[in-house]
């Protein structure tokens, strides 16, 4: 290396190691204080707001023995979640609860409609809300093992005949 460049590299990292620290002490004293949440949520046991049981089902699949309510609010009678109570644990790794129009049990792989509703929990009881599609149409729970990548168990759910005001 030439000595001008062994000159100019060394007083560039001179600077360097003098503004970085000062930078960073700079950047440490000017950021905010991070948001701390009193209390998270509560999901699931929560009654008193999703007090309209619509209909009931008892899934018993070698893979998913679970009873199902479909429940929604009273005063804001659109919005439904299922209720899912397990009562055997799922031995499947990382099971993710997908709603599809059209059943999986044929191909064994998720149709092209199915609409994820999230992790199932190893908890024996978590409440999902349901997407508007599902609340205009009836369709099946998928249960899909993303650590194997296959459908676990599909059970049908219907959702239109036990909406609130439907005569059911």
């Amino acid at each position: 290396m030439i000595r001008s460049l062994r000159k100019r590299h060394l007083a560039t990292f001179s600077v360097l190691l003098v503004v970085l620290p000062l930078l960073y002490v700079l950047a440490l004293s000017v950021r905010s204080e991070p948001k701390i949440v009193e209390s998270l949520p509560v999901f699931g046991d929560d009654a008193a707001v999703f007090s309209i049981v619509l209909a009931e089902y008892v899934h018993d699949a070698p893979a998913f023995e679970a009873t199902t309510r479909l429940v929604a609010d009273e005063s804001r009678a659109g919005r439904m979640h299922l209720d899912i109570v397990l009562h055997e644990r799922i031995e499947a790794p990382d099971v993710l609860l997908y709603w599809s129009a059209s059943d999986a049990a044929a191909g064994g792989q998720l149709p092209a409609d199915a609409y994820l509703l999230g992790s199932l929990q190893r908890a024996s009881r978590q409440q999902v809300p349901l997407p508007r599609a599902a609340r205009e149409r009836d369709g099946h729970l998928i249960l899909y093992s993303l650590g194997h990548q296959e459908v676990v168990a599909s059970a049908p759910l219907v959702t239109r005949s036990a909406e609130p005001g439907s005569g059911s």
